[in-house]
């Protein structure tokens, strides 16, 4: 059971598709948007891997990473938001491009991604570089909670948010 599309005030959450490469490239190709998180992608190659593996956990598990777009520009994907799956959790991520930074896409994205969840019946947590500031305020502004518990990539160390 997949819990795409979800509909915000603004946005379109939706399955990302092969034709999705040119914009999920714009987004995890891109150096200032993808700068504090583990998971961008330095070349089309690598980006149609990472695109490739989204699309195989949306068949396979219901779930995955997802298209955000405007409502107003329906085609246009300005980001990406939704889980990683660990085992028994899932890991929540959001990443807007640069360009539509301080619009509050992040946060609107990130409280529906959320809210779906339950639909799922797994925990959620985010993973996030004490150094980003706008990050950690989306994880507050959507209820996740920080209780000191930390974890390390390959970039070093992140602070571990959950739902309460």
């Amino acid at each position: 059971m997949s819990v795409v599309p979800i509909t915000t005030e603004r946005l379109r959450i939706r399955p990302l598709t092969e034709e999705d490469l040119a914009p999920v490239f714009a987004v995890l190709g891109d150096s200032v948007t993808t700068a504090k998180v583990s998971w961008g992608q330095p070349n089309l190659d690598t980006c149609r891997e990472w695109l490739g593996r989204r699309i195989e956990n949306e068949a396979g598990l219901g779930y995955s990473f997802w298209g955000v777009e405007r409502l107003d520009r329906i085609g246009l994907v300005v980001g990406l938001c939704g889980y990683f799956p660990h085992d028994n959790e899932l890991e929540l991520g959001y990443v807007i491009r640069a360009d539509y930074w301080g619009h509050g896409y992040a946060t609107e994205a990130a409280r529906a991604v959320l809210g779906a969840s339950r639909l799922l019946g797994q925990d959620v947590y985010a993973t996030i570089r004490s150094t980003n500031a706008a990050s950690l305020g989306v994880a507050r502004k959507i209820g996740l909670v920080g209780h000191g518990e930390t974890t390390e990539d390959e970039r070093g160390g992140l602070l571990v948010f959950r739902r309460p």
